[in-house]
């Protein structure tokens, strides 16, 4: 065999290798960011929220105080640091008709003057994950506060935008009654 083709070979060869390997690296400054989300579980189904938009999570531990309301998915108040807080059914939130029991966490989000807290049945785990793993989603009815799907690594999972409940349950105590002027 000519030496010359033999070279040009081994070149082609090295060229398709660099070429095909290019792809699979990662390009300066397009590193995936990794965001936390912590896993949980709401009436059976599996659910992730963004830690970028909740202050904290808590064992429901202390007296919940039921309160009479005309906003059904108000189920209580409870204290947190010498504030009150009102507390929210998430599952009722996002449209559920039923509980399976009653919820045992507290995820705190909305301004630091005027907290709030979504309660839920139980929390998994935290995790990360990079944005190439969360797919943005058209609002579908009744999820309307579920705007993302996340692999997590074992699943799929919905993300709720705590952010988005949060204007809800405020817009919603604007309001005024109905008959009221």
């Amino acid at each position: 065999m000519n030496p010359t083709v033999s070279k040009l070979d081994d070149k082609v060869t090295e060229m398709r290798r660099l070429f095909d390997d290019s792809f699979a690296m990662a390009r300066p400054g397009q590193v995936a960011e990794l965001e936390p989300m912590l896993a949980i579980t709401l009436e059976s189904r599996r659910f992730a929220l963004r830690v970028r938009e909740i202050s904290g999570v808590a064992e429901i531990r202390g007296k919940l105080v039921p309160v009479p309301s005309r906003v059904p998915e108000l189920i209580g108040l409870t204290g947190v640091r010498g504030i009150v807080v009102p507390v929210f059914s998430l599952a009722k939130l996002l449209g559920f008709d039923s509980q399976h029991g009653e919820a045992s966490w507290l995820v705190f989000c909305g301004e630091t003057q005027a907290p709030l807290a979504l309660a839920f049945d139980q929390m998994e785990y935290l995790f990360k994950v990079a944005d190439t793993k969360t797919f943005a989603r058209d609002e579908t009815f009744g999820e309307r506060y579920i705007n993302a799907t996340v692999n997590d690594g074992t699943m799929m999972r919905g993300v709720i935008s705590t952010s988005l409940l949060v204007e809800y349950i405020k817009r919603r105590g604007q309001a005024k009654p109905a008959g009221k002027t």
